[in-house]
């Protein structure tokens, strides 16, 4: 499904630069589906191909791009890359692993939970499939967007 979106727009012009996170055991079947299916040639961005790139922004020469979600959560230096880029789409799978951990009545934002906030404010779309609607503990920045796509497919 999000292939298709990606796709759909793309061919309206309005989608140039995508981003898929997804878990990194996911990442060359994601790329293979896009590109087979969709004819759409996305990159897997590892830690060779980021370090490659010695005088720039990876995240910015890549404009269709898949990351690892822990990898990405893990990495502040690439967050920090990330925050320098303008993502038209962003889309996360498995979006359900971003979610907050309860201790008591306290709240702890997981790493993939902040690294889920900040991608929302990276796009002008964002794609969280599998976003539960319900408790406070679950990624809610699809929903704090109005524009956000969230609970597709």
């Amino acid at each position: 499904m999000a292939g298709l979106l990606i796709k759909e727009l793309q061919l309206r012009g309005d989608v140039q630069r995508c981003l898929v996170v997804c878990p990194g055991s996911l990442a060359e079947q994601w790329q293979e589906q896009l590109d087979d299916r969709f004819g759409l040639p996305f990159e897997v961005l590892t830690a060779e191909r980021v370090r490659a790139v010695r005088t720039g922004n990876a995240f910015l020469k890549v404009p269709l791009a898949i990351a690892r979600l822990d990898q990405l959560s893990r990495r502040e230096d690439w967050q920090a890359a990330l925050c320098t880029t303008d993502w038209a789409l962003i889309v996360v799978d498995e979006a359900h692993k971003m979610s907050a951990a309860y201790y008591g009545t306290e709240v702890k934002e997981t790493r993939r939970y902040q690294l889920g906030k900040l991608l929302s404010t990276l796009t002008r779309h964002f794609l969280a499939p599998g976003v539960p609607a319900d408790g406070p503990h679950r990624l809610r920045a699809a929903q704090q967007r109005p524009d956000a796509l969230h609970q597709i497919g």
